[in-house]
């Protein structure tokens, strides 16, 4: 159910201390924040007025909600002019996105409401961060920085269960981390993004048993013919890429309940 917008921006302050806090893990680990890149130049709207407020350069990265509807919630952090800001809560238009770096990779094109706060400008350049959720139209983002798209990839392109080595490039660029294991089992996740949770899950974790890939835990949906599926901790899916023995099965799904459970 959605909120009312009070009670939706209540919501998003509060998810936006978490994410805030993610953001600092990240940099303090030189972790990569993984993202959508969007397939430009892409108009993103107001949720308040349904109008086009904003355009991405081709390239941009954001973070996008699972959804399966034309226009899906979006987020992605961005430096503006404090010129530009409006002291009811507003960007006005004609601002202009930086990225940390200091390159350009959008604009507003109509002045629209803010979820957050500004941050502090930065002693250098004394533009203002922002934290924006807007609505992209899911063909505007690139199919292949989908990560469910990208694995599915992935798994019909491979002969048999692939070793981590195999994997290696898609590792890398979803940002996968390494992940808690037990005797001969090793996993490596992605979290969910910040707009929907502000204490995620994972959207994806790959568990491999003996050196192959066994089963994905997954909070969104993959398609791809997994040997089997059922529900798992926290709203997610256990998925088996191949068959393992019932012994082995109890033991991975017993060893990862437990520890996700301990973490909610």
């Amino acid at each position: 159910m959605r909120l009312g917008v009070a009670g939706g921006r209540l919501f998003r302050v509060m998810k936006f201390k978490a994410f805030s806090a993610l953001l600092l893990f990240s940099f303090l680990c030189g972790r990569p924040l993984r993202a959508e890149v969007i397939r430009g130049p892409a108009e993103l709207r107001s949720a308040d007025t349904g109008k086009a407020a904003a355009s991405l350069y081709d390239g941009a990265k954001v973070e996008c909600v699972r959804s399966t509807a034309p226009w899906i919630e979006t987020g992605f952090l961005a430096y503006v002019e404090p010129a530009y800001l409006e002291e009811g809560g507003g960007l006005r238009k004609g601002a202009v996105f930086y990225d940390k770096t200091g390159r350009t990779f959008g604009r507003v094109t109509e002045t629209f409401s803010l979820d957050f706060s500004p941050g502090k400008p930065d002693a250098k350049t004394g533009r203002v961060e922002l934290e924006i959720v807007l609505l992209a139209n899911y063909r505007d983002i690139k199919q292949d920085s989908i990560l469910e798209i990208a694995l599915a990839s992935e798994l019909k392109g491979a002969r048999s269960a692939p070793a981590p080595a195999a994997l290696a490039g898609h590792l890398k660029k979803f940002g996968y981390e390494k992940w808690s294991g037990c005797e001969g089992v090793e996993s490596y996740g992605v979290y969910e993004n910040w707009i929907e949770d502000p204490s995620p899950g994972f959207r994806a974790l790959l568990i491999f048993q003996a050196g192959k890939l066994a089963a994905v835990l997954h909070s969104r949906e993959i398609n791809y013919k997994f040997v089997s599926t059922k529900e798992f901790s926290r709203g997610s899916k256990l998925s088996y890429v191949r068959k393992l023995p019932e012994a082995g099965m109890k033991k991975l799904e017993k060893f990862y309940s437990d520890i996700l459970s301990s973490a909610d």
